[in-house]
């Protein structure tokens, strides 16, 4: 086996062992000649192949290179790839490095000059695979780096077992050298290359402009991407280092201002910029923009430019003005709706309540029982119609934010007997003597004085009291209040009713619904007490429930701030 020897400019082992050998002389001008070439198509030539394929044409001056292969080695995946590949039996782009001559000429880090015999040796010795066809000499030299092996150039013969020496390895040494540095060069140029491309591309395909300018108040572009003609409809040379018009000129002259304080602002602070401003694009139009950019220090803290991306919100803010009019459409529609049924309710209630006067004016003239029972009906149906009215009102305010919420301190204690007294007659007035109603003021409740919109919470209260009345046809109602932590007060209303089941806790707050269609049949009311009680409520900043079950009564709870 024959290895590398150490290299020298002379001496026996050197090119000019013999300083008179014309031959010598001349082999030492053509490598002279081939590495002038090489650095020449170093700096010539960008294409990786193609600089290759332009070094193995050098090389065949003085060495013989129809089979001729650079091997680049991905510590990775532990590959071989082969930029360039010249050889009159195989192909190969890439391939395992494993045990490959290649490979263990890496690992030892040293040129080889194989003939076929020592090839055999290596492989029956099991330290070499041998893959493609074989060959009859084989010379290979490392291409280091730093003094990393990043691969290996080889020359092979299929027909002839001397046509390399050692003269040939070390030509060869010496032209690897030359051929590394260019190889890492022409990597790394790549790789810029294709991250420039990566980021062109990136830019270019981003619903926006990308930008780079000076900080001043033209806001110079020395960088645009493609973007800027979609957004603008000016071309990018035109507004780059202000060749046709600044960027300035750009932005509405109602804003101009504002964008040049913020992003001072945020200069100042070492702090990215966020901007929402109009633009006048190509044609005169107006496009709304929003902005995010940071200043580029040096290393001595100096702003050298602004960078950062603009991306069209035309449409968004478009969308925004939209739903602000379609809310103000539907507040004043509220208003109107309001309003008109506040003017219905008073149109409605004046002859409901004549009819309601002059009914309890017939029943006192001594009339017949058959009349008299018509005249309690006109009554009942024109009260409960006016409550109706009274509840839809109610439902309209909550809805449009009209009902007014009015504090002033009262005594719970108070307000609930006095809820006693009205709930009495309410019982006897539906012939429901057989219910005991009872009030219970508990703990720090009894005698103290809350701050809270008395007349909203007796309406809650009232609901919560006549869906108990009508639900409860023998047992007991109990209402009471009592205070809680965190400056709150509970109120309740409990009965020995006919229940609700769990199924239903939820949708009998709603408007128009009861617990079901039977219920809904069988007892009158308009289903919208609970949806108005759970509206008011809410206004005061509480939370109001129920807990029952079919057939065990009701609990209805509600808690409110009382600070």
């Amino acid at each position: 086996m024959r290895g590398d020897e150490p290299l020298s400019q002379s001496g026996e082992n050197g090119w000019n062992g013999g300083d008179h050998d014309p031959g010598q002389v001349k082999r030492h001008q053509l490598i002279q000649e081939v590495i002038g070439e090489i650095v020449t198509a170093t700096n010539a030539i960008d294409d990786l192949y193609e600089f290759l394929g332009s070094v193995r044409n050098s090389l065949s001056k003085i060495i013989n290179t129809r089979n001729f292969f650079v091997a680049l080695y991905n510590k990775n995946d532990n590959t071989l790839t082969l930029p360039v590949f010249f050889d009159d039996v195989d192909q190969f782009k890439t391939f395992p490095a494993g045990r490959t001559l290649t490979a263990y000429m890496i690992n030892e880090n040293r040129p080889l000059l194989l003939e076929e015999p020592e090839m055999t040796l290596l492989e029956e010795k099991d330290i070499i695979d041998r893959i493609g066809s074989p060959c009859k000499s084989w010379l290979g030299v490392p291409l280091r780096m730093e003094g990393n092996v990043m691969g290996a150039i080889v020359l092979q013969s299929y027909t002839d077992d001397t046509v390399y020496d050692r003269t040939d390895m070390r030509t060869l040494q010496i032209i690897a050298e030359q051929i590394s540095i260019a190889i890492d060069r022409k990597s790394r140029q790549e790789k810029l290359r294709e991250s420039e491309r990566a980021m062109k591309t990136l830019i270019s395909n981003l619903p926006g402009v990308a930008y780079r300018c000076r900080y001043d108040s033209s806001w110079t572009m020395e960088f645009l991407s493609d973007g800027f003609t979609s957004l603008t409809g000016y071309p990018v040379e035109s507004c780059l280092n202000n060749r046709d018009y600044c960027y300035s000129e750009l932005i509405h002259q109602e804003d101009r201002g504002e964008v040049w304080d913020q992003v001072n602002e945020a200069v100042d602070k070492n702090e990215p910029y966020h901007l929402i401003y109009r633009i006048i694009i190509s044609g005169g139009a107006v496009k709304w923009v929003w902005e995010k950019g940071r200043a580029v220090h040096d290393d001595n803290g100096n702003v050298i430019a602004l960078e950062g991306f603009i991306i069209d919100i035309t449409d968004r803010i478009e969308m925004e003005k939209q739903i602000i009019a379609a809310k103000e459409k539907a507040e004043e529609s509220d208003r109107l709706k309001s309003s008109f049924l506040a003017n219905l309710s008073h149109e409605i209630r004046s002859p409901m309540n004549s009819i309601m006067g002059f009914s309890q004016l017939l029943k006192s003239e001594n009339v017949g029982e058959p009349l008299s029972q018509y005249i309690d009906i006109i009554f009942r149906s024109s009260r409960q119609l006016l409550n109706v009215i009274d509840d839809i009102v109610d439902m309209a305010k909550i809805d449009s934010g009209q009902m007014p919420v009015k504090k002033s301190d009262f005594s719970p204690s108070d307000l609930l007997n006095g809820l006693k007294k009205q709930a009495g007659e309410h019982l006897v007035a539906h012939g429901k003597r057989q219910v005991e109603f009872e009030v219970r003021v508990e703990g720090l409740c009894n005698g103290v004085i809350i701050h809270s919109d008395e007349t909203l919470i007796r309406q809650v209260m009232i609901h919560l009291i006549n869906n108990a009345i009508k639900f409860t046809d023998k047992g007991k109602i109990r209402i009471g209040c009592a205070a809680l932590q965190g400056n709150k007060v509970r109120f309740y209303v409990r009965d020995t009713g006919i229940g609700i089941s769990p199924l239903y806790h939820e949708i009998i707050f709603e408007r128009f619904r009861q617990a079901d269609e039977r219920t809904a049949r069988s007892y009158e009311g308009s289903g919208l007490g609970l949806s108005i009680s759970k509206g008011i409520v809410n206004l005061l900043g509480g939370e109001i429930w129920v807990e029952s079950s079919s057939g065990e009564g009701s609990f209805f709870c509600f808690t409110i701030p009382v600070s």
